[in-house]
């Protein structure tokens, strides 16, 4: 979709529709959020629009597709708030330790979590998605303590000395020296702009800056305007790290040929 296309009108329908694939109807002040970069009366006048032609009904300050079965959705809203932050709480011990490895740089919380829009996890078992940004020539090395992590604590659960369970998945990593996305649409526009940063909120500026048609579908809020200039940051790995690193390549490529080679996957 080229950016003249993709205009204020557009933009309010695809961020509605966007919102009820995931069963979460966006507030009137979240698409307000959303749509920072235009005038509130513009937002307004298109919302009242979109309601006189009946595509959309305004229940309890929150913008319904028509025929969605809208009962309760401030107690439902209310309730996944809860279940993120529990989710958040649960993870703690593991976030303070990946906060403070020195080669990675940025760690952002997305997904459901970040939207504050995660289910009952009696009937759905959500994860912590992260994004990772790490030092150059180390991004290996980081899947692999996440690994090792995962698989800690699942020992510990099996021999019943914690039971929490542990969800913390690496969604999507990069290193610092290439912060450029390739696939750019909506849903990753959508994703980026929402990300919960734990760490590293100048490697999120920066990463923006790298990925400018981003704004073609959305104006990300959590851009810190202290910084006007790129930040100075030591994006390379000691060699300690660049043979660990290379090592756990050697691993998972093993790995993955004996995979293709017994099971051919």
């Amino acid at each position: 979709m080229k950016k003249e296309e993709f205009d204020l009108k557009t933009k309010i329908k695809t961020l509605i529709c966007y919102a009820h694939v995931f069963d979460c109807p966006l507030s009137k002040r979240e698409l307000l959020c959303l749509c920072n970069n235009y005038k509130e009366n513009e937002i307004k006048k298109i919302l009242r629009n979109l309601a006189y032609h009946k595509h959309i009904i305004i229940k309890s300050g929150h913008i319904i597709l028509k025929n969605y079965n809208y009962k309760n959705i401030a107690e439902t809203r209310r309730i996944r708030l809860s279940n993120s932050k529990k989710i958040i709480n649960e993870n703690q011990t593991i976030l303070r330790l990946l906060l403070k490895i020195p080669f990675i740089l940025m760690i952002g919380i997305t997904g459901a979590v970040a939207h504050h829009n995660t289910l009952d996890k009696v009937k759905y078992a959500p994860d912590l998605d992260l994004f990772i940004v790490s030092k150059n020539s180390s991004l290996h090395l980081v899947r692999f303590i996440m690994i090792l992590i995962r698989r800690f604590y699942v020992i510990l659960n099996f021999v019943g000395l914690s039971k929490k369970r542990i969800s913390i998945d690496p969604n999507y990593g990069l290193e610092a020296g290439n912060l450029t996305v390739n696939v750019k649409s909506f849903f990753t526009a959508y994703e980026a702009s929402s990300i919960k940063v734990l760490k590293g909120q100048n490697i999120y500026n920066l990463f923006i800056k790298k990925n400018k048609w981003i704004y073609t579908y959305l104006n990300p809020k959590k851009i810190g305007r202290r910084n006007t200039t790129d930040p100075k940051i030591d994006t390379n790995s000691s060699l300690v790290v660049r043979v660990l690193n290379y090592l756990c390549f050697l691993l998972f490529l093993a790995l993955n040929r004996s995979k293709h080679f017994i099971f051919g996957i």
